[in-house]
C-alpha cells in the first residue's frame, strides 16, 4: 500500500472539487488527509481508506463524479 500515492489521489479529488466550486467531498478529502498525514502503519492507512471508499460510494449515489475524478475513485478503490 502506498500512501503517497492515496494522498496524492486524494488531493486530486480535493483539487477538482475545489475548482469546480463544489462543497462536495471536500470535508472527506481535507480530513482523509489529515489522517492520512498522521497515520504511521499500513493498518491505519487501510483504515483511513476504507472509510474513505465509504465515503466516495456514498457521494457517487447522492452527487457527482468528473469523468477524470471516477477514474481517481476507481484507483483508491481498487487500492482497498
Amino acid at each position: 500500500m502506498d500512501k503517497s500515492k492515496i494522498v496524492s489521489a486524494v488531493q486530486s479529488l480535493l483539487s477538482s472539487a475545489q475548482d469546480r466550486g463544489t462543497d462536495q467531498g471536500v470535508l472527506v478529502y481535507t480530513s482523509v488527509l489529515d489522517l492520512l498525514d498522521r497515520a504511521t502503519v499500513d493498518a491505519e492507512i487501510r483504515d483511513i481508506l476504507g472509510k474513505l471508499n465509504r465515503s466516495l460510494t456514498g457521494i457517487e449515489a447522492h452527487g457527482h463524479f468528473t469523468d477524470e475524478e471516477f477514474c481517481v475513485v476507481q484507483f483508491l478503490r481498487s487500492s482497498d
